[in-house]
């Protein structure tokens, strides 16, 4: 079996193409997630509900930062961010 230039240009094309839909999907699909994340925040903080969520939230945090990479810094973080926040709670009340 022959390959030519040509078919060999085709076959590159193709695969690039796949490559950029591929990576247009997955970006796609973040922003969605990161959008969705913003309004719910938005939303549970407008019904005044943002310190019961924060309660729920902090042993998933917790839970979730033993993990390792982007995944557990985030929760790391997150954790962090929601003792301070717990912190300066009972600091307000002394």
């Amino acid at each position: 079996m022959e390959t030519t230039l040509a078919s060999q240009a085709d076959d590159l094309h193709t695969i690039v193409t796949f490559l950029l839909v591929r990576g247009l999907i997955i970006a796609a699909v973040v922003v969605g997630l990161i959008a969705l994340l913003i309004i719910v925040f938005l939303l549970v903080r407008r019904a005044g509900r943002l310190r019961e969520a924060k309660k729920m939230v902090r042993p998933v945090a917790r839970a979730m930062g033993r993990r390792t990479g982007a995944v557990g810094a985030v929760s790391r973080y997150a954790d962090r961010y929601l003792d301070d926040d717990a912190r300066d709670a009972r600091d307000r009340w002394r």
